[in-house]
C-alpha cells in the first residue's frame, strides 16, 4: 500500500480510504504482506477483474477520440516527449525529496 501511494503521488491515508471504498464494493480485497507483515496487499477481485475488463476499452477509445486523434503525428511525437520530460522530473523529485515534508506522497 505504500510503494502504491507512493507511485501514486498521494499519501497513504487518501489511498486507504480509496481503497476501502473499492473493497466495500467488492473490487479489491487486502491481505498481509508474507514477506512483511507489517504491509498490507491490495488484491484485485475476480468481481475487480471483470469491471476492469469492461471499462478498458471504452476508456481506450475515449483517450484515443480526446487526445490523439485531434493531433498530427508530429503532435503525438512531442507529446510523448514531454511526457517522458515530467515523468523524468518526478523520478528525480522522489530520488532528490531531503524533506519528506514538502512532498505529501513521501510523508511516511
Amino acid at each position: 500500500m505504500s510503494e502504491l501511494a507512493r507511485r501514486m503521488k498521494i499519501t497513504r491515508s487518501r489511498l486507504t480510504h480509496m481503497v476501502t471504498r473499492l473493497q466495500q464494493a467488492g473490487y479489491v480485497d487486502r491481505q498481509e504482506d508474507p514477506v512483511n507483515r507489517r504491509n498490507q496487499l491490495t488484491l484485485l477481485t475476480e468481481q475487480g477483474r471483470q469491471l476492469l475488463e469492461r471499462a478498458a476499452p471504452g476508456h481506450v477509445e475515449a483517450v484515443r477520440r480526446a487526445v490523439f486523434d485531434v493531433l498530427t503525428p508530429e503532435q503525438v511525437r512531442q507529446f510523448t516527449e514531454i511526457g517522458e520530460a515530467i515523468n523524468t522530473a518526478l523520478q528525480r523529485v522522489d530520488a532528490d525529496a531531503a524533506d519528506p515534508e514538502t512532498l505529501q506522497w513521501l510523508r511516511r
